[in-house]
């Protein structure tokens, strides 16, 4: 197995377990915030890139692209964690109570359902981005080695496969092309 197969499948473990445990409410919102993330990348991380490069310009686009991506989504990230306690504190007990009360089985099968659903969206934009990442790197001992692990993988294939479906969910609204960083599975073909 490769290590890449590994890191894979215990994140899905844990996104998996995290977003049942949390409940069908909170994974609909964590699934709905993925593609508003998703989102706000396709229209801001071209822009900011533009701006990184201009400081610095001896940056590759990929480097702006993903620099410019993580500052997007650690700002949304942040807005939604203040969201999210703010909104626990205005949320009355009664209502914690009826959310929080159990439904039986359809609402443990429910619960597994949107648990995967979030899982394979995050999981598979996640592997996207680091896989076209670790395509960028240059052909020194390091890059050499994480090629041969995401060729090796039986995993990332699938996860590349799964992408050009977030893409059409999440980006293919909105004007102009997404970021490179965001693309799908096109220019993988054929590995």
């Amino acid at each position: 197995m490769a290590i890449a197969d590994l890191l894979i499948v215990l994140l899905f473990v844990a996104l998996y377990t995290a977003i049942f445990l949390a409940g069908v409410g909170r994974g609909l919102l964590v699934l709905v915030a993925s593609f508003v993330v998703l989102a706000a990348a396709a229209l801001f991380v071209a822009p900011l890139a533009t701006v990184f490069r201009g400081i610095v310009p001896g940056m590759s686009r990929w480097t702006s692209e993903l620099v410019a991506l993580v500052l997007v989504v650690s700002v949304i990230v942040v807005l939604g964690v203040l969201g999210n306690v703010w909104s626990w504190r205005l949320a009355p007990v009664a209502t914690r109570r009826w959310f929080e009360s159990g439904g039986g089985p359809a609402s443990l099968v429910l619960r597994s359902v949107v648990a995967l659903l979030v899982t394979s969206v995050v999981l598979a934009t996640v592997v996207n981005i680091i896989s076209n990442t670790i395509d960028q790197l240059p052909a020194d001992r390091v890059g050499i080695r994480l090629r041969q692990e995401v060729v090796r993988s039986r995993l990332i294939p699938l996860a590349r496969d799964a992408q050009p479906s977030i893409e059409w969910v999440a980006l293919d609204w909105l004007p102009g092309d997404p970021p490179t960083i965001l693309k799908g599975t096109s220019e993988h073909d054929g590995q």
